[in-house]
């Protein structure tokens, strides 16, 4: 395998990572979301593979042994992450996450939903603007995110979104809404 190739599974590695940790671009789609990150959490596997390979190469197994047993440990994460998710994704084959569901369309770019981890967690309010850039892709820009609360009030304002406790009818966050997401 080129060095080229290898970078760029490597940056397609970085980039999804960094994506799912701060969310800025998503599918439309639930389930292409989760095919993307079965095929992505497969790279680690291929570069193994590729190390394992070179190892043989006498002139790069200087390289390749660290890089070799440095991988062992990553593709071991990996592993729990692909078996999570061949269990989970043919549940998402409806284009619906159940676990993520949409309580309110402020605008048509604002969207507030309702995220359930499942038995063991509480509910998770996350208020999101989102933009479609091509079909079946959209840029997302989280505004605001609270954990433990399981509905929230909302009014719009010209520029600002004022959200409201549910419960207790108090202020709760204030967001300045930007004509385009991160600009």
């Amino acid at each position: 395998m080129r060095r080229r190739t290898i970078l760029f599974l490597l940056s397609i590695l970085i980039f999804t990572l960094f994506n799912w940790r701060f969310p800025f671009l998503r599918f439309t789609n639930y389930f292409a979301n989760d095919l993307f990150a079965l095929v992505v959490s497969t790279i680690p596997f291929v570069l193994l593979l590729v190390s394992i390979f070179k190892v043989n190469n006498l002139k790069n197994k200087l390289i390749s042994i660290p890089i070799t047993i440095l991988l062992i440990p990553f593709c071991l994460l990996f592993l729990l992450i692909i078996g999570f998710k061949i269990i989970t994704l043919p549940a998402l084959k409806n284009e619906k996450d159940p676990s993520f569901k949409k309580l309110y369309q402020v605008e048509d770019d604002i969207s507030i939903y309702r995220l359930d981890g499942g038995a063991t967690t509480a509910y998770w309010i996350e208020v999101r603007q989102e933009e479609v850039i091509f079909p079946g892709i959209k840029v997302v820009k989280p505004l605001f995110s609270s954990y433990g609360s399981g509905d929230i009030l909302y009014k719009k304002t010209a520029d600002h979104l004022i959200l409201i406790d549910s419960d207790s009818h108090e202020v709760v966050e204030e967001v300045i809404i930007k004509p385009f997401l991160y600009f």
